[in-house]
């Protein structure tokens, strides 16, 4: 994740999502043959560390309790910006929004958070209240099991960043809609 330059959540998200729609396990190197893959490169890192390193436990917590301050303190910037009226929003309806107009710059959501809404191939538009046609272009729409998926689908192909919260922080968020966004500017 370090090297690729995004946060470690963004990237087993995409690893998640590789596996999902390839059958593939990025984990096992390409075809399964002669590479050591993510796994691979773990075993010996952790073999190299073994006796005299830093053990795999103790460096998996700290890693873990790290992750869980970024979380927290990403949850408090995102809930203070938004409700100071800065570029930050809160809840799926202006975070779909936020999406839609390809503002987000981190996209913060709990993990677990899924809501069945729509998409319109037309236009791209999202939402979650039942419409008729597409309230922006009026094209017909297409029922989607988790628009929240959509969503980040949609972030990453922006270029946007991802924090699936698994921590505390996410308790603080799910007081304010289970998800929200920072955002690249203001409208």
């Amino acid at each position: 994740a370090h090297r690729l330059g995004v946060h470690a959540q963004t990237m087993r998200y995409r690893l998640k999502r590789i596996r999902e729609l390839t059958g593939r396990d990025p984990a096992q190197g390409a075809e399964g043959e002669g590479r050591e893959g993510v796994g691979g490169l773990a075993a010996r890192r952790h073999q190299r560390d073994g006796a005299g390193g830093v053990g795999r436990r103790g460096r998996g917590q700290r890693e873990r309790e790290h992750e869980q301050r970024i979380e927290a303190e990403r949850v408090e910037t995102l809930i203070t910006t938004a409700l100071k009226g800065g570029p930050a929003v809160l809840g799926l309806d202006d975070t779909l929004q936020a999406v839609m107009e390809e503002r987000v710059q981190i996209l913060l959501v709990e993990d677990g958070f899924t809501q069945p809404g729509w998409t319109c191939a037309y236009c791209r538009s999202l939402g979650v209240r039942s419409e008729p046609a597409c309230p922006v272009c009026g094209a017909s729409l297409s029922t989607v099991e988790d628009v929240v998926d959509v969503a980040l689908e949609r972030t990453l192909e922006q270029r946007g960043a991802i924090e699936i919260l698994r921590g505390d922080a996410r308790a603080e968020l799910a007081r304010h809609g289970h998800i929200g966004a920072l955002l690249r500017y203001e409208v």
